[in-house]
């Protein structure tokens, strides 16, 4: 399946980031954001401290190049050029996003304000845990969806990649490292990096293969 994606879709979702990066600007903090980070905080028991762990690592720069790795040997052997081209794309948008949290100067939490696991830098805005996270998830759901017709697999799909981005979103809060927006604001960016690198990708192996064609010597009839 080709998975086109209209870019009004992108659009929206780009519209909607400007939109919380505005209202989270600045150094107040959100209401909600607070709210979230008090209830999230009192839970602790061992299946709660596992999903942190997994989260943070899931959302960890290593995990990511090591995943980045494999997708680009299993395009490899699948001889996918659309594949490492998406690969290709959605890494070079991940990197230029990391410029966002400059853009945006929201601040973290305080230790002031909530339970911190250690001290955190930078700004907050979008989370680069959340962003990295869910494009993995939504660089697999891609990968895999593309090829099957099936609506049980696509929904699992789905399922999974849902399932790894709230499980990172929850562990940045529960570490008190992000506020519920930041992790919302990089689960927005992720959609719109893997829907770019999907119709990129798509155009680039388009436009290769319609040249290859052009190319090739007409045989007489």
């Amino acid at each position: 399946m080709q998975l086109p994606v209209s870019w009004w879709v992108v659009g929206v979702l780009a519209l909607g980031f400007v939109a919380l990066a505005l209202v989270t600007a600045g150094s107040n903090t959100l209401a909600i954001d607070l709210t979230i980070s008090e209830r999230v905080q009192t839970l602790d028991n061992a299946f709660v401290r596992f999903v942190g762990w997994i989260g943070d690592h899931l959302g960890g720069t290593s995990f990511a190049l090591a995943c980045l790795a494999a997708g680009f040997i299993a395009a490899a052997l699948l001889r996918s050029a659309r594949d490492a081209w998406f690969l290709a794309v959605a890494a070079v948008l991940r990197l230029l996003s990391t410029f966002l949290k400059e853009v945006s100067d929201s601040p973290r939490p305080t230790v002031a304000q909530v339970d911190q696991l250690r001290l955190y830098e930078s700004t907050g805005f979008p989370s680069g845990h959340a962003t990295t996270a869910t494009l993995l998830m939504g660089t697999l759901v891609f990968m895999v969806a593309r090829r099957t017709d099936r609506p049980s697999m696509w929904l699992a799909l789905v399922a999974v990649g849902a399932t790894g981005a709230i499980v990172t979103g929850f562990a940045r809060i529960w570490h008190g490292a992000h506020w519920f927006t930041d992790t919302i604001g990089g689960t927005i960016v992720s959609l719109v990096i893997v829907l770019v690198a999907a119709n990129i990708s798509a155009a680039i192996t388009g436009w290769r293969s319609n040249g290859q064609r052009t190319a090739q010597p007409q045989t007489p009839a």
